[in-house]
């Protein structure tokens, strides 16, 4: 486990230290990596992914900024090993949504197994490259180019935490192939914005980097098989030590003046629809629609090219909403900066949208943003954006995924996250998502709290239930978040509440710290000596409270048996297959179980008899399902949301 430094860069120009030791509060680093996990888990080919062979060899111009989206591996297409992770939540501003990240844990979420200080850990190799000697040795204008950042949303690298750059060359005397570094920045401890790089594609370069080594002659990169790679050493455990790395560019008739590229693109994911929640239960929403609803919708946008550009932008809801309603939403773009545009939605000017309500206890809506150019646009992959907006049975502020950790000092430390509901419900649980880390705690005790009222800066708290005695628990299902089921559901009024933990022991528990989103930064609040403060930390912690009833179709739902919490599925949202991970606690033979699919009205889909860890949904149209598995030979049963969504 490393702590992140106590001087915490809020946006990467302007820097704000804090010293922490009265503060109590600490930033933790991750030391497995659950997003990974779990895509394996949804995509077990991926285990056995193997290299393409040799005669799968590229051609210039070669080219990847990571934003397809369409996995956490790098593109196959273009990339040998899949180390590093692709994402678009440890970046601040890159030059195009989403990055390769390089940090300590490996392709299947777990760190290195290595104690040495400053050991290889990440590896991105290029695909084979044909730079054959006819045609390109006397070629001077081939240069690799790339942008990197240091730390981003992550934890920073230190002196000798590296990021390499090596070619491959070939030896024509000894016919055999091998490495040579010809770039390196050394780690600093700061968060940096992102910085181009150029490195020339020439053979003059073997004696100009590494001056305390002589190369023969017979070196060359100019081959049928020629690659690069990058690498990262570390000196941690875990997610530690990040580099980010984006718009990777390999081609010919280029200089380090050729910094730019007719691409518009988007820089982030987006935004939550609502103003106050990533989520909210359903049921609470069209409780009060109108004032739920974001005023301004913020994208960011991106010009990389060297002049400025017209272009337009138009974001849709499933098929019932559209921004703009008729006509086009432009602006004009300077060159190589950023611009934010804002989709006006909620109560705003000109359009006053709600997302329409139903008679069901859930809904979900497919949003999509994508951009226009009259110029024509080189890439894209990165002009259109997607997103789910979720109503489901909780409060939520992150987005799912914990870019860091967070944890508390003191005997008795208290931290609460504050909510405030639209009608009053029934609070029958919590889910929590605790990071995995290197120091086990997962034997250290804390009470689940709920709390009418917190009076900030003051002692003052009035508790409304405690249950005791629970544990941080690791869960392999989505983005790894826990259901702490309340043992007396708590009836909460509309209004203001505050739910999370007064801890036995001085121990960091190491909630998920979301860096992306920030809707707590008023809302969350600590108590180690006494006095409650709100928290210093940007990000937001991930505690989710969960009301209302147990799943419910037409009549059916989940009695208290011997299925409960024993049917899992995924993925979840599902495209044309889910599978079942089912246990028994009565040894249920497999032969007796039914599972059925139900519409949200009650109407039967599919039904088949005995226990199948797959099933095929491909003839499903999407929406929202529920499966039931059921002993047909009594009255156990269980019910499971499921989206299918293509």
């Amino acid at each position: 486990m490393k702590l992140l430094k106590s001087t915490l860069t809020i946006f990467f120009l302007f820097s704000l230290s804090i010293n922490f030791s009265d503060a109590q509060e600490v930033i933790m680093t991750k030391d497995f990596n659950p997003v990974i996990r779990q895509y394996l888990k949804n995509h077990p080919e991926e285990k056995n992914r193997t290299k393409t062979l040799i005669n799968d060899t590229l051609s210039l111009p070669f080219f990847d900024d990571f934003s397809s989206g369409a996995s956490v591996y790098p593109d196959t297409k273009k990339w040998f090993d899949k180390n590093v992770f692709i994402n678009d939540g440890f970046a601040i501003y890159p030059p195009t949504v989403g990055v390769a990240t390089f940090d300590g844990i490996d392709s299947v979420g777990f760190p290195y197994a290595n104690t040495n200080l400053d050991y290889p850990a990440d590896t991105l190799t290029s695909k084979y490259i044909n730079l054959n000697a006819q045609t390109y040795a006397s070629d001077t204008s081939i240069y690799l180019s790339f942008f990197y950042q240091s730390a981003g949303n992550g934890n920073a690298p230190n002196d000798g935490d590296s990021l390499i750059l090596q070619f491959r060359y070939y030896d024509t005397t000894t016919h055999t192939y091998d490495w040579v570094t010809v770039w390196e920045v050394n780690g600093e401890s700061i968060i940096t914005p992102f910085k181009q790089v150029f490195v020339r594609v020439n053979d003059s370069i073997f004696n100009s980097f590494d001056t305390s080594h002589i190369y023969p002659d017979s070196l060359t990169f100019f081959t049928k098989a020629f690659q690069f790679r990058f690498i990262n050493l570390v000196s941690g455990y875990g997610d530690v030590d990040i580099w980010n790395l984006d718009y990777v560019l390999l081609n010919n008739n280029r200089s380090p003046k050729d910094t730019t590229m007719l691409d518009i693109a988007f820089v982030n994911e987006p935004p939550s629809f609502l103003k106050n929640y990533s989520a909210m239960p359903w049921t609470h929403y069209v409780q009060d629609t109108v004032n739920q609803m974001a005023i301004q919708y913020p994208l960011t946008i991106r010009n990389n090219d060297s002049i400025s550009h017209l272009i337009c932008y138009t974001s849709t809801i499933d098929n019932i909403y559209t921004y703009p309603g008729s006509g086009s939403s432009c602006v004009i773009i300077n060159a190589q900066s950023d611009t934010t545009v804002y989709s006006q939605v909620g109560n705003g000017t000109p359009v006053n949208f709600t997302f329409p309500t139903t008679q069901y206890d859930w809904a979900q809506f497919n949003v999509k943003h994508f951009l226009t150019i009259t110029a024509g646009d080189t890439v894209q992959s990165n002009d259109t954006i997607k997103s789910l907006q979720r109503f489901s049975d909780y409060y939520a502020y992150d987005d799912g995924i914990a870019e860091s950790g967070y944890g508390l000092h003191g005997i008795g430390a208290e931290l609460a996250m504050q909510f405030t509901t639209t009608k009053p419900d029934t609070l029958r649980g919590v889910y929590m998502f605790f990071n995995e880390i290197e120091t086990n705690v997962s034997l250290r005790l804390f009470a689940l709290t709920v709390w009418s009222t917190i009076t900030p800066l003051d002692s003052h708290q009035v508790i409304q239930y405690k249950m005791i005695d629970q544990k941080p628990q690791y869960d392999s299902g989505l983005t790894a978040f826990h259901y702490y089921e309340l043992e007396t559901p708590q009836f909460i009024p509309k209004g203001t509440f505050y739910v999370g933990w007064i801890q036995d022991d001085d121990v960091l528990l190491s909630i998920g710290l979301d860096m992306n989103s920030n809707w707590d930064s008023t809302r969350l609040f600590y108590n180690s000596q006494g006095t409650w403060y709100p928290s210093y930390l940007a990000g937001t912690v991930m505690i989710r409270p969960v009301f209302g009833a147990s799943a419910t179709i037409n009549g059916i739902q989940n009695p208290d048996n011997s299925l409960v919490n024993s049917l899992e599925i995924y993925p979840n949202p599902a495209t044309n297959s889910i599978h079942l991970k089912w246990t028994s606690k009565d040894h249920i033979p497999s032969s007796d179980l039914i599972t059925e699919i139900y519409d949200p009205t009650g109407r039967l889909i599919l039904s088949q008899t005995g226990y199948q860890d797959e099933i095929n949904i491909s003839t499903i149209s999407e929406g929202f399902y529920f499966v039931k598995m059921s002993d047909r030979n009594s009255s156990a049963s269980f019910t499971r949301k499921l989206v299918i969504s293509r």
